[in-house]
């Protein structure tokens, strides 16, 4: 089960990894399938969210990864897209999508970086009906 897991793991994260594809999902969750974010407007980011502290690096250990991320132009304004690929059930899935947001955050204005605003979704491989919340709401 987990060489199956690691293969899909794989497979979806070179999927996404392709401009053409990326934009296309994005495109088709955010904006109803128009064609806003083109692949060449795509910037692939740094997928370490590890919270800085000070300005030391973390060791190794405690660094965490964001399987991808990219800096989307939307009509001349940047948006940071953060996507998590997921092939097993995890009630906490979206706590873990809130604190990398955050992570996103804290680590632009630690950096002195301008601020874009960040937005995520999972893309849920598994064989199961996702029964978890989708939303900080739910």
């Amino acid at each position: 089960m987990s060489q199956i897991r690691n293969a899909s793991d794989t497979t979806c994260k070179r999927l996404l990894r392709d401009g053409e594809c990326f934009a296309d999902l994005c495109n088709a969750l955010y904006f109803h399938g128009r064609q806003v974010i083109k692949p060449e407007d795509l910037i692939s980011q740094e997928n370490d969210v590890s919270t800085l502290i000070g300005k030391e690096p973390l060791p190794m250990e405690t660094k965490r990864y964001r399987d991808i991320v990219r800096k989307a132009s939307i009509n001349g304004d940047y948006m940071i897209i953060g996507v998590e690929h997921q092939s097993s059930l995890d009630k906490n899935m979206i706590i873990r999508i809130l604190n990398y947001d955050a992570q996103l955050y804290i680590n632009q204005v630690e950096r002195g970086k301008e601020v874009y605003p960040v937005g995520t979704f999972v893309f849920y491989t598994g064989d199961k009906e996702w029964t978890y919340p989708k939303s900080l709401k739910e």
